[in-house]
């Protein structure tokens, strides 16, 4: 007679093991479990032996893996084939109880998730103005689904961020006043510069208005002393033209003169030239009549004066 397989105990595993049809006898008592299981529904969430019949189901699964682990953990050697088989073997009874396993998990996780969202709907509102309070929103579904622990995360963050975000806007706020106060100053300084500046020209200008009128008096000062200095020049001038003109005119006059005199002169050599040679030819011809009334052979000159010669006689030795 076979014993009856007790999954979730590792001492019948291994009693079973022993058998030549283990691996099937394994199985089908799988089956059977997974026969069952698969009748399970959640139709109501707040239904708690509902889901304490799933819950304790699924723990059943997860605890028959384990115990299925380690009896078939015991069973190996060190033959690598028959390790190779054990493992294989293994892996097909698992894989029997995997998808309805995930069923479970799945419809417990759903149900869990509609318990909690119902929880939450008494909640929202809070939630909401509570995170309204830190300028965040967040999708009503999202909310929905939140448990306390990760809601309370949420606001954590949500808080630091927000604190965070306004240390910043105050920062800014604090960084704009200073650059609006430095810039205040800025206008200051530049308008007090401005200021100086406008004065600096205006009294720039005003020292160039005083230049140009002390140079304006100047060039008037200058002008009339040009003018005076042309008028003295032009007297000058006409001064000089006058006295070269008298100059001329006397130097006229004074060749004139000269030119009379100098005809004078010559009028009176002429005359005394005439009168000398007239005197000349007097004495010419009174030198002629008495050199033609001597009896001379020749003559000669010696100291201004003309020597007659007479030859008296000639002897003949």
């Amino acid at each position: 007679m076979t014993n009856k397989i007790i999954l979730t105990e590792e001492t019948s595993i291994l009693q079973v093991l022993k058998n030549e049809n283990w691996l099937q006898e394994i199985k089908n008592e799988f089956h059977k479990v997974v026969e069952f299981s698969s009748k399970l529904e959640i139709t109501d969430f707040e239904d708690k032996k509902q889901i304490e019949i799933v819950k304790t189901s699924k723990q059943w699964y997860v605890t028959t893996r384990n115990t299925i682990k380690r009896a078939f953990k015991s069973k190996r050697d060190i033959n690598t084939e028959e390790n190779r088989l054990n493992l294989e073997a293994e892996r097909e009874v698992l894989a029997v109880m995997e998808t309805e396993e995930k069923r479970l998990w799945e419809m417990l996780e759903k149900a869990e998730k509609m318990k909690l969202r119902k929880e939450n709907e008494a909640k929202l509102d809070d939630r909401i103005n509570e995170l309204f309070k830190y300028e965040h929103i967040l999708d009503k579904e999202v909310l929905l689904d939140m448990k306390d622990k990760d809601f309370d995360n949420l606001v954590l963050d949500v808080r630091f961020a927000y604190m965070e975000k306004k240390e910043k806007e105050v920062k800014v706020e604090q960084e704009k006043l200073a650059r609006e106060k430095e810039l205040e100053e800025v206008k200051k300084q530049a308008k007090l510069e401005a200021e100086q500046e406008a004065q600096k020209k205006a009294d720039l200008e005003k020292e160039k208005v005083e230049q140009e009128k002390i140079e304006a008096e100047q060039k008037r000062l200058d002008d009339l002393a040009k003018v005076e200095k042309d008028k003295q020049d032009e007297i000058a001038r006409i001064k000089k033209e006058q006295e070269e003109k008298d100059r001329l005119e006397q130097k006229r006059k004074d060749d004139e003169e000269k030119t009379r005199l100098e005809q004078i002169r010559i009028e009176k050599e002429k005359v005394e030239q005439e009168r000398k040679e007239k005197e000349l030819m007097e004495k010419r011809k009174a030198f002629i009549e008495y050199r033609n009334s001597l009896d001379f052979d020749h003559y000669e000159d010696k100291d201004w004066k003309r020597i007659f010669y007479k030859k008296v006689w000639e002897f003949k030795i």
